[in-house]
């Protein structure tokens, strides 16, 4: 039992860093979006992998609201990615939104 309580309490350690560090990953995350709105199609790609690698992340620590609205976002990312266009600027900024809402929702618990 103490290697597997061991294990928990690393989890449970990097869990909360991953919150801890999380308002600065949603800050970057917004900046990319916002780059990526008004910039070229390189910026679009830095907001995927941005939205990919936050779903993902928090989808390990079972943040699967946080997760699930990660992967909308990454959705609308990839879609103006895959069309070579800008992200659509009311949707992505209403992915982020609720991206942040979903963030405050489980990190508090």
């Amino acid at each position: 039992m103490t290697g597997s309580s061991s294990k928990e309490e690393k989890l449970r350690a990097l869990r909360d860093r991953f919150a801890a560090d999380l308002p600065a990953l949603l800050e970057d995350l917004d900046r990319a979006c916002r780059a990526a709105e008004s910039g070229a199609a390189s910026d679009v790609h830095v907001a995927h992998r941005h939205a990919h690698t936050l779903a993902g992340t928090a989808g390990t620590f079972g943040l699967a609201a946080l997760s699930a609205e990660a992967r909308a976002l990454e959705a609308v990312l990839r879609a103006a990615q895959d069309a070579g266009l800008r992200p659509d600027t009311a949707d992505a900024r209403r992915r982020l939104d609720r991206l942040r809402q979903a963030a405050r929702l489980e990190t508090t618990r």
